[in-house]
């Protein structure tokens, strides 16, 4: 009888720790793909959240316009509207918990997101539509272009005289998602 060397003992142990290897790779590989899926599915929310704060900055230029006007003529913080709206606003420095600076829509208690919003009335001077001077991107502009001066301009068939309005909107949600959607309104 020939005495055993134990060879497919160790062959075997070998083989069992390269496959426990290759388990705990894949393990950890897809719990790495689980939390990319997880944190993608937060952003997208953050994203469709936006539309609360959209909403709800536009529904307040509907109102104001139609029954308080002039309050769209001049800074108005308690709904976070500029009355000037020009190139340097940038909503990832912008001081968004400051009184006055933005107004939280309804929390989504489903999502936990948090959403604010800020109303920029694309005009390069305070005053009226109107005034002398003004300057402001309107929403069916005489000549085609975007901007143009409206002194001295009289009221035709297709002009309105509506000034745009940008609507920025950050969404702060869970795992410390953060989210901006800016959208023009007139």
């Amino acid at each position: 009888m020939k005495r055993q060397r134990g060879m497919s003992l160790v062959v075997v142990m070998i083989t069992l720790t390269i496959m426990l290897l290759g388990v705990v790779g894949i393990f950890r590989s897809s719990n790495d793909t689980l939390s990319i899926v997880g944190n993608l599915g937060f952003k997208q929310s953050a994203t469709s959240g936006a539309d609360l704060g959209v909403e709800g900055a536009r529904a307040w230029l509907m109102i104001t316009s139609q029954k308080t006007p002039a309050l769209l003529t001049a800074v108005y913080p308690p709904a976070a509207y500029f009355e000037v709206g020009d190139g340097s606003f940038d909503p990832t420095t912008y001081v968004w918990d400051a009184p006055g600076n933005s107004v939280q829509a309804a929390p989504d208690l489903v999502t936990g997101n948090t959403v604010s919003y800020v109303i920029h009335r694309m005009c390069k001077s305070t005053g009226t539509v109107e005034a002398s001077g003004q300057l402001c991107v309107l929403a069916n502009p005489p000549n085609a272009g975007g901007s143009y001066q409206v002194s001295g301009l009289t009221a035709g068939v297709g002009i309105t005289k509506a000034p745009f309005y940008r609507i920025t909107t950050r969404v702060q949600g869970p795992r410390k998602t953060l989210s901006y959607v800016q959208v023009m309104v007139y």
